[in-house]
């Protein structure tokens, strides 16, 4: 475990800054509140912001914890994965507009408060969508949750870093118990608008962890010069790490050829594929304004990604050289950094790192609380009026919010293992739900219902395989990856098997996906 030198003062002026943000983000949830004049826009922020606020939300919500600390983590542990992660910021461009229109369009067609809503626009011509609003809910529900718990448990991970003497349920609680305050306040509104300070806060501090990396560190000459003798460094409690000059290759050391070309197509087709994306579609006030929202979405996230990849790459100078001992644990990577810093850059540091933590614990605490009060309820034929859903919704993201609390205060997986997870899951609903079903007219209900259903299935059998009984996939890929690609078989053949010729689709749902 990384531990702090900080005195009692030092910390203290780290916490201030930490919950300055909380507070700044909890007058925010105020002040989106009031703009709250109905449940679509207190659930969903439908069409309520601009580009910049949307751009920014998207970068932060997709920027969190498993960025900040898994993905330092993992680049610290195997190597330069920057070929995969150079991809992200082109990659909201083109979900934005590629898929973002269509989104947008459907949007207009009738009042949008979740992608359930979208689903049911999208696909009720070709069938009843109950039974895919139900299965979607489900699987949409654990993966997001499987992601809160992934920045509970980051940010918790900080907390207990500046207080050692801390449970971490307790450094989740202090932190996450507020995101789940302003959260519940100001809804989706709430948490989109401080998702957008969370993100400008992120792109300052992003600026300082490059500079390090460049001009302290000495940048990538010196990182180079410090790996290329391959050196093992063990300390004082022997923990060792040996350094490769592989590590710098495209992928590092951890993949074979076939499973990097994977991971490299993931980040293409897979920043579209989530909800810090795909809600932002119909979030965005004006159709015109969706490139916008896209280029501001891919400047911030390849500033912030290269800002992550920075903190590694200092660390994999640090280390080699012996300025900092090694690190045995990938989640306590970045702490490490942290407390090698001088204070006033710690400042910075954990107010930029904390700020991509909430943003993304906020934007799947919205998420995954309204697919099961709204979405499966919905589904289920419950009838609500605009209070009763924004009353619902609130008690959902504050049950939700505890729980997730518990769920990442009791769990020893990595942060970089259970955002994994969540993300694995996700994929494998939205991709052939709204990605392919955007793009291809003739999916229709009774194949998207299949693929839906593999997905709820496939994901519960993958956990439960893997994790109880030990179960190694073919070409030792993730099981989720597995699911993805089944889920969009099943969609594709089941929706050409079940063509009829009299399915016609609503001319203004045509038209939306001939965008």
């Amino acid at each position: 475990m990384t531990t702090n030198t900080l005195n009692s003062t030092q910390t203290a002026v780290i916490l201030g800054a930490i919950f300055l943000i909380l507070g700044i983000s909890i007058v925010l949830g105020i002040i989106a509140n009031r703009k709250n004049k109905t449940a679509a826009q207190f659930v969903g922020a439908a069409k309520s912001w601009g580009p910049l606020a949307t751009g920014l939300s998207s970068t932060a919500a997709m920027a969190s914890g498993w960025l900040y600390v898994g993905t330092v983590g993992n680049v610290y542990m195997n190597g330069n994965l920057m070929a995969i992660y150079t991809y992200l910021s082109f990659c909201f461009s083109l979900g934005f507009l590629y898929v973002g229109k269509r989104v947008r369009a459907i949007a207009e067609i009738e009042e949008i408060s979740t992608l359930g809503d979208i689903l049911e626009v999208r696909y009720r011509d070709s069938g009843n969508t109950r039974k895919l609003r139900i299965f979607y809910a489900i699987t949409i529900f654990i993966g997001c949750f499987s992601y809160l718990g992934a920045q509970i448990s980051a940010g918790g991970g900080l907390m207990t870093y500046l207080f050692p003497e801390w449970s971490k349920f307790l450094g989740c609680a202090v932190i996450f118990g507020a995101v789940t305050i302003y959260v519940a306040i100001g809804g989706e509104n709430g948490g989109l608008l401080s998702q957008a300070f969370q993100g400008a806060v992120m792109v300052v501090c992003g600026f300082v962890f490059i500079f390090m990396f460049l001009f302290e560190f000495g940048g990538f000459s010196a990182l180079s010069a410090a790996i290329e003798s391959s050196p093992t460094v063990t300390d004082a409690a022997g923990n060792s790490k040996t350094f490769s000059p592989m590590m710098m290759t495209a992928f590092g050391i951890d993949y074979t050829g076939v499973q990097s070309l994977t991971y490299l197509m993931c980040p293409v087709i897979g920043v579209a594929c989530q909800p810090s994306a795909l809600t932002r579609m119909y979030a965005v006030k004006k159709p015109q304004d969706l490139p916008r929202a896209g280029l501001t979405s891919a400047i911030s996230q390849a500033l912030v990604a290269f800002s992550a990849m920075s903190i590694a790459f200092a660390m994999l100078i640090l280390v080699p050289t012996g300025q900092v001992p090694a690190v045995a644990v990938a989640d306590q990577v970045t702490w490490s950094y942290i407390g090698y810093l001088g204070f006033g850059i710690q400042v910075i540091t954990c107010a930029g790192i904390m700020a991509g933590i909430i943003s993304s614990a906020s934007m799947y605490m919205t998420v995954g609380a309204n697919a099961i009060a709204i979405d499966l309820l919905g589904a289920l034929n419950v009838k609500m009026n605009d209070r009763q859903k924004i009353n619902i919704s609130r008690a959902a993201i504050i049950i939700v919010g505890i729980c997730g609390i518990l769920m990442a205060a009791l769990s020893s997986d990595t942060v970089a293992i259970i955002a994994s997870l969540g993300w694995g899951t996700i994929m494998s609903i939205t991709l052939p739900l709204f990605i392919i079903g955007c793009g291809w007219k003739k999916a229709n209900c009774k194949g998207m219902t299949a693929a839906a259903f593999v997905a709820m299935v496939g994901n519960i059998l993958g956990f439960v395989t893997t994790q109880l009984m030990g179960v190694v996939y073919p070409k030792q890929m993730p099981w989720y990856m597995w699911v993805i690609m089944l889920s969009v078989a099943v969609g594709v053949f089941v929706s050409i098997g079940t063509q009829k010729q009299s399915e016609r689709l609503d001319p203004r749902v045509e038209a939306a996906l001939s965008f």
